[in-house]
């Protein structure tokens, strides 16, 4: 289907890039994505980043910035 496959994400030929998946007819990247982090609908909370394809804490002192990053608070 248009939702999951990578060939055709969202529509007949919108192939998703090279470590990207499908998810919900979006490309992404599972390694880095907040929302949908190691798996389609996987979030990580508003205090965490997703690296690796896994939800971190920001350390004491710092928050999240842009889903990415975490700055000084």
């Amino acid at each position: 289907s248009f939702d999951t496959d990578e060939r055709h994400c969202g529509g007949c030929g919108n192939a998703c890039a090279a470590g990207e998946r499908c998810c919900d007819g979006t490309c992404i990247d599972l390694d880095i994505d907040h929302d949908n982090c190691g798996a389609c609908g996987d979030a990580c909370d508003g205090s965490s980043i997703c690296t690796g394809g896994a939800c971190f804490p920001c350390p004491p002192g710092r928050v999240v910035c842009g889903n990415f990053c975490c700055i000084d608070n």
